[in-house]
């Protein structure tokens, strides 16, 4: 009976429940959060799938072009942008979590419409996961020491920006280079000691 039901349902049909199921998780995660605190906070477990209604019907209808999501997406920021200007009237240190928050689950909704559903689904999930892991994180930046922050970074900085950049290859007259002593095979393995043998330097020949 359950495939009978699945064969019935039209795709554009399992999408909008998949956005709605997706864009629900962060509404209800929202609206916890509302609930126990004091403060004004945007949206909850109705507003945060509307938004991802919306971003599937605009991503929908704009037949394959970027222009439509990218112009829903600049109204919405808009609205958001204005409750966040409303918390900051009364408070300003209120943070601007929800309002991306929003504005992600506007993308997830395009994404579905895509037929993005891995990219859309892994999106919601590690949003909800950042949102609830706030406290966790937060107390993990106050023990890490600035000074292995600053390490690290230096670590990322030569591996992962400066050497990609240098090049594997010498300059100059590379025929006075002596031999190397070791062979390595395509894994980086030594595969064989080579006989130290002195070579024969082309550049120490006489000219006649």
């Amino acid at each position: 009976m359950g495939n009978t039901l699945i064969q019935f349902i039209p795709k554009e049909g399992a999408e909008i429940l998949l956005v709605l199921f997706l864009s629900f998780l962060i509404g209800l995660e929202r609206e916890e959060q509302k609930m126990a605190s004091a403060q004004y906070r945007f949206g909850g477990v109705r507003t945060f799938p509307l938004l991802g209604l919306l971003g599937y019907a605009v991503s929908l209808f704009s037949a394959g072009s970027y222009l439509l999501p990218a112009v829903g997406l600049a109204v919405v920021g808009a609205f958001l942008w204005q409750s966040y200007r409303y918390k900051l009237e009364h408070d300003a240190l209120a943070g601007m979590t929800t309002e991306l928050s929003g504005l992600v689950t506007y993308v997830i909704g395009a994404l579905v419409s895509r037929e993005h559903y891995w990219v859309a689904t892994t999106v919601a999930v590690l949003g909800v996961a950042l949102l609830e892991l706030k406290t966790a994180l937060e107390s993990f930046t106050k023990r890490v020491p600035y000074d292995e922050i600053l390490t690290f970074t230096k670590f990322l900085v030569l591996s992962a920006v400066i050497l990609p950049i240098v090049p594997n290859r010498t300059y100059g007259r590379s025929c006075c280079s002596p031999p190397p002593l070791f062979s390595l095979d395509g894994c980086g393995c030594v595969d064989r000691i080579k006989a130290v043998q002195k070579p024969s330097n082309p550049c120490s020949r006489k000219i006649p």
